[in-house]
């Protein structure tokens, strides 16, 4: 029962850590490969009309803009991605668990284990070995798959940054989008 609310405060800490937005929306995390080599790695901004703007990982955070003749390589990857693909794949392994666990027939109850359930645990988990094994697969497929990023390949090319931006969810575009002008460092 301990475990159970260590728990539950621990899942209540982590949704109440406050992210590095600073109240901005963040949608992606972003890994950027400029021309020269240098990679940058934070949360996608804010989209211009011939830069993009980063928020880079580093306390306190801080904007960082660049220029699209900068770029050769734009990774993203949405930033709850990896805790969706973990929630997902663990309650797809529960489930399968539970129907193999149901489609299986009952073991033959020998006077031993019907009478002192708690005798011989090691072969009898009570049925949970294959939702336990489900879960463990589930959410490590889970969190793979949510851990891939999507590589855009700029080279400095207003055309494939564009291409890029038209890949992106109509929504996430509207208010990530800024066609002001922007200062450059």
């Amino acid at each position: 029962m301990k475990v159970k609310i260590l728990l539950l405060w621990v899942l209540i800490i982590i949704t109440l850590i406050p992210s590095y937005g600073q109240g901005k929306k963040i949608f992606y995390s972003a890994k950027i490969e400029l021309q020269n080599g240098d990679i940058v790695k934070g949360y996608l901004i804010a989209l211009h009309d011939s830069s993009i703007q980063i928020q880079l990982k580093v306390r306190p955070p801080e904007d960082t803009l660049f220029t699209i003749d900068r770029i050769k390589i734009i990774s993203l990857r949405r930033r709850n991605a990896i805790d969706v693909g973990l929630l997902a794949g663990i309650g797809t392994g529960l489930v399968i668990g539970i129907a193999i666990n149901a489609a299986k027939p009952p073991p033959p109850c020998s006077d031993l284990l019907c009478t002192n359930v708690f005798v011989d645990v090691s072969t009898n988990l009570f049925g949970l070995e294959a939702p336990l094994i489900g879960m463990a697969v589930g959410g490590a497929l889970g969190m793979a798959i949510g851990s891939a990023h999507n590589d855009f390949v700029i080279h400095g090319d207003f055309g494939l940054y564009q291409n890029m931006i038209d890949s992106l969810p109509p929504r996430h575009i509207k208010k990530l989008r800024m066609n002001e002008g922007v200062k450059l460092n």
